[in-house]
């Protein structure tokens, strides 16, 4: 690995020695109108996210963000709701990714965010982490990838082939630009400053005009990039390839594979870097994607996917102990007593004869009885739209060493009758004068 990221730091740096860029002045009024049902980025269930390590990636602040981006730790993202061949891609983003040096951190001198696309799983949300296909040789399923890099303390604009296609994705080499005038992998806008700035990628193909008679070195896709309206880099790439793997001349489908598209941010940070002792991160917060496949004349932004339907219930077979101690702690674990298959936090109540009781710690419900009885507990859980409650009863007896059975204690057939319940009864006292009229009758035999 080490190895491998060496030698793309050596291209990079011989890329930005011997290719002159023209800056330009980011334009700050440009902006693309994406309509809240088209904002990918604002709607979790349209992905599929892992994080390695003390990866983070999460919409906990309403939208995309990657955290923690270092060489210890890996930071995935697919889009997993559609595929498709030719597209436009817009995004209005901060990537803060200064290099490690900018930062006085050890350790590689890069930082990115990488878009690979043509991720050909058949059905990505049954494969658990698919979102690791968008690092090239995981999976090996990426064709294709742009990345957006700060290296040398320069900010590029990169396109790279990967061979996944032939089953060899760390092999993957860049791409140069086909008109130096129309950018190169040096961007012409400093897009690493802190700031959000709009990104466009479009793939558009070119098909063979006469079926019978194709000229596979005619065919291909069109990738060209843009932030803030401004074009930094294109390239035609042509379905005749010669593979670098197999050592051939092929034909790859580059103008007909469909795929998903996946987001992969890494760095050469040392392991100790986070985003709060390094400010560098991948904040997303509006992301459109459009798709040419049935021509452009009829494309369309795509909407949110619907929201998976999830579950919440009580577990009805649970089982508490026999009995438990008065003046003993006790613990139950919650998640026992419900079945879920949501994605947010759970919280828990609960409650006897409308009173709260116990207190909930990290998970389980801790209490301390302070008197023997029959208690019915009600345990409440929701995600902050789903509810499920559970009646669970507990049996407690007062710990004693002595030989003599105590009487059980049943519960009540009337849940409204506190005198027979243990949260609010009598029935410890009337327990203790049981015991002591016992105690008597045994004496007197006796002396008899």
């Amino acid at each position: 690995m080490k190895k491998l990221l060496t030698g793309l730091l050596t291209l990079s740096l011989l890329f930005l020695s011997t290719t002159e860029v023209l800056k330009v002045s980011a334009d700050n009024t440009y902006s693309i109108d994406i309509k809240d049902e088209n904002n990918l980025a604002a709607w979790k269930y349209d992905w599929n996210t892992v994080g390695i390590g003390a990866g983070k990636v999460d919409f906990s602040s309403g939208h995309l963000r990657m955290e923690n981006i270092n060489t210890a730790s890996a930071n995935y993202a697919l889009y997993t709701t559609n595929k498709f061949n030719e597209f436009r891609l817009d995004m209005y983003a901060n990537l803060n990714l200064p290099c490690p040096s900018e930062n006085n951190f050890d350790g590689f001198d890069y930082a990115n965010l990488y878009f690979t696309m043509f991720i050909d799983y058949e059905d990505a949300k049954e494969v658990e982490n698919v979102a690791m296909a968008a690092c090239p040789w995981t999976y090996n399923k990426g064709w294709f990838s742009i990345c957006f890099e700060r290296i040398a303390k320069t900010s590029r604009v990169q396109m790279l082939i990967n061979e996944s296609f032939d089953g060899n994705g760390a092999n993957r080499y860049f791409c140069e630009s086909g008109n130096a005038n129309e950018g190169s992998v040096i961007s012409n806008i400093d897009w690493c400053d802190n700031q959000y700035h709009w990104y466009t990628i479009e793939a558009t193909s070119t098909h063979a005009k006469d079926p019978n008679r194709p000229r596979p070195e005619e065919i291909g896709i069109t990738f060209k990039v843009y932030i803030d309206g401004v074009l930094q880099t294109s390239y035609f790439q042509s379905n005749a390839y010669y593979s670098n793997t197999n050592k051939k001349d092929e034909i790859i489908p580059f103008d007909t594979q469909k795929g998903y598209i996946g987001l992969w941010a890494s760095s050469g940070y040392s392991a100790n870097a986070t985003t709060e002792n390094s400010n560098v991160f991948v904040d997303i917060e509006k992301l459109q994607i459009t798709s040419y496949d049935n021509g452009k004349e009829n494309a369309a932004p795509y909407t949110l996917c619907e929201k998976p339907a999830f579950n919440l219930s009580s577990i009805d077979n649970f089982s508490p102990a026999a009995s438990y101690d008065a003046d003993e702690e006790m613990e139950i674990k919650l998640s026992e007593l419900f079945t879920y298959d949501g994605d947010k936090k759970l919280t828990y109540e609960a409650t006897c004869n409308g009173e709260s009781i116990g207190t909930i710690r990290n998970g389980y419900f801790v209490w301390t009885p302070s008197k023997e009885g029959t208690y019915t507990i009600s345990f409440k859980a929701s995600d902050g739209e789903l509810e499920a409650t559970n009646l669970v009863r507990f049996r407690v007896v007062e710990y004693n060493n002595s030989s003599i059975d105590k009487p059980s204690i049943q519960p009540s057939d009337d849940e409204n009758n506190e005198t027979n319940k243990g949260c609010k009864g009598n029935v410890a006292g009337m327990s203790y004068l049981s015991f002591a009229l016992l105690s008597l009758l045994l004496m007197l035999k006796k002396k008899q």
